[in-house]
């Protein structure tokens, strides 16, 4: 996406939806979210872990740990298995588990693009 709308429109984008992230309003937060896991925006990752272990919005945790399937990143991934280990929520929500996945269940594989819950 980079290379389509150019590194300085782009770190210009990401910067004013890092921004975004701050606000008080989830649905601007969570709307911010989905840009940047569009964009694949790798340099959100760290504020969106944040999100992801701070919010006091549900959808808001959600959507941040649906990002980092779409980012892909290392990091995101991890705080994602820590979130389902600490959370249900994120797999009933999502809608994604294998068939047969329980909440005692907590491995997370990202592959492709997509969020597998076992």
């Amino acid at each position: 996406m980079r290379k389509e709308i150019g590194a300085a429109k782009f770190d210009q984008a990401v910067a004013s939806l890092l921004v975004a992230l701050d606000s008080k309003n989830p649905g601007l937060t969570r709307g911010a979210i989905y840009v940047l896991r569009e964009l694949k925006a790798e340099n959100a990752v760290i504020p969106l872990m944040v999100e992801l272990r701070n919010s006091a919005d549900e959808k808001t945790r959600i959507a941040a740990a649906y990002a980092f399937c779409k980012i892909g990143q290392g990091v995101g991934t991890f705080a994602v298995k820590q979130a389902v280990r600490n959370t249900e929520v994120l797999i009933e929500v999502l809608s994604i588990r294998s068939a047969g996945a329980t909440a005692s269940s907590h491995s997370v594989s990202i592959s492709g693009g997509k969020c597998l819950f076992f």
